[in-house]
């Protein structure tokens, strides 16, 4: 049995990067897994909110705040698991790795509501940006900063991280 899988962000029938890794996840046996497909960096033309979406049937929930630009890890936390996630592919770790400095929004100066996340302070964890990942094969040939990356994300969601994109191309999938 094939693993079901969620796209969490905005997303077209046109979205290649996308597209390319649901067929990919579809071809892994885990009938148990429930996968979240997540853009580890927006960019200025992507929308201010999270959808919920399933086989490419659009499933429209809560609109809720979200700050463009880093992953907000709180946020996406309260999103997967109320979804029921176990498993989280990521999109785009080939071009945030470009970057000099990444952050990752790790938790807030206090607690907030869901529709306080725009007003609400970050604070931040900083990484220096990995470079290339192209032609890595496994976690252990990501450079040393895109594993700190993934480790940050696994220890503050508490879920797994089973693949990432290294480029934009079919099969640019590395299984972690």
């Amino acid at each position: 049995m094939k693993p079901s899988v969620f796209v969490v962000g905005s997303y077209n029938e046109e979205d290649d990067e996308v597209l390319q890794m649901a067929e990919f996840l579809a071809t892994q046996e885990d009938s148990n897994a429930v996968i979240g497909i997540v853009r580890v960096c927006l960019t200025d033309i992507e929308e201010d909110f999270f959808y919920t979406i399933e086989n490419s049937n659009i499933d429209v929930g809560e609109r809720m705040p979200f700050r463009k630009g880093w992953l907000d890890l709180p946020f996406l936390s309260a999103i997967c698991h109320s979804n029921g996630f176990t498993k989280l592919a990521l999109l785009r770790m080939d071009i945030l790795g470009e970057k000099p400095l990444i952050r990752l929004c790790v938790s807030y100066e206090k607690d907030v509501q869901a529709e306080e996340v725009a007003e609400a302070e970050p604070i931040h964890e900083d990484f220096l940006g990995w470079g290339e990942i192209r032609g890595c094969c496994s976690r252990d040939d990501l450079p040393n900063e895109a594993q700190k990356y993934l480790e940050w994300i696994e220890a503050v969601i508490c879920l797994p991280v089973c693949c990432i994109s290294s480029g934009s191309g079919p099969g640019e999938v590395v299984l972690i």
